[in-house]
């Protein structure tokens, strides 16, 4: 099991919760109450890794380099 950063915003105008995860870009979503938002969240991080996990499946034929890159900013 791991353990991924929530961050959970409430909008001001419909009271609902947003939540996103720190470590998964792309698992994003939202509920109507803190903890709703922090289920429908876990809901997402896994579909984004399963999404993740089938398009490595589909690359496995090509040859993948990964490097950092500094950028002045």
């Amino acid at each position: 099991m791991a353990t991924y950063t929530a961050i959970l915003e409430q909008d001001e105008e419909s009271g609902w919760w947003i939540a996103q995860c720190a470590e998964v870009p792309g698992a994003l979503t939202q509920g109507k109450t803190r903890a709703e938002a922090k289920r429908n969240l876990k809901d997402a991080i896994v579909q984004v890794l399963a999404a993740q996990a089938e398009l490595t499946k589909a690359k496995s034929k090509r040859r993948t380099i990964v490097e950092r890159v500094s950028v002045p900013v």
